[in-house]
């Protein structure tokens, strides 16, 4: 499995801030975006019945290689630089 260098994690929060930063994300000309959805069952954890689900968005090159650097007019590279811990709400 390939991954990026950085790795942003957005939770779904009742405001819609998460939603709202994710829909802002989008390529630069050259990559694609690609969005694959997930869940994971929660019961080895104590949490039967119970599932985390969410959407993968990642962007990539012609060659195949993840990239994280959005548009620069929206300035996100500087985010993914400066945000390491997002609260979350539970």
């Amino acid at each position: 499995m390939r991954v990026a260098p950085r790795v942003l994690f957005l939770v779904r929060d009742a405001a819609g801030y998460g939603a709202a930063l994710a829909d802002a994300l989008r390529p630069r000309p050259g990559l694609t975006r690609e969005s694959s959805p997930f869940e994971l069952p929660l019961g080895k954890y104590g949490l039967d019945g119970e599932k985390a689900s969410g959407e993968l968005l990642s962007f990539s090159d012609s060659s195949g290689s993840p990239q994280v650097r959005a548009q620069e007019d929206f300035y996100l590279s500087h985010l993914f630089d400066s945000i390491r811990v997002l609260p979350v709400k539970m």
